[in-house]
């Protein structure tokens, strides 16, 4: 009787260790999808962060060459002005 009790306390016990494994499987399997998932979300932060800096530098320049053009306007005008 204890050696049945003993036998089948082992079968448990190795059918416990067989789900401890298998669930460590997918928990690992799940943290690398998880690690995956946020590299791609980083990279996709950064994509659009740098996207935006170039969308603002493209708006600074053209506001600092429309600012350029109207003080060399204004300087030629003062100049014909001058002239005449």
């Amino acid at each position: 009787m204890i050696h049945q009790m003993q036998v089948e306390a082992d079968n448990q016990r190795q059918e416990l260790d067989r789900q401890m494994d298998e669930l460590r499987g997918k928990a690992e399997a799940r943290a690398s999808e998880l690690v995956l998932e946020h590299e791609r979300y980083v990279a996709d932060i950064l994509t659009q962060h740098e996207k935006s800096i170039y969308e603002k530098t493209d708006d600074l320049v053209e506001k600092h060459a429309a600012q350029i053009a109207d003080l060399v306007r204004k300087h030629d005008d003062e100049m014909q002005v001058g002239l005449t």
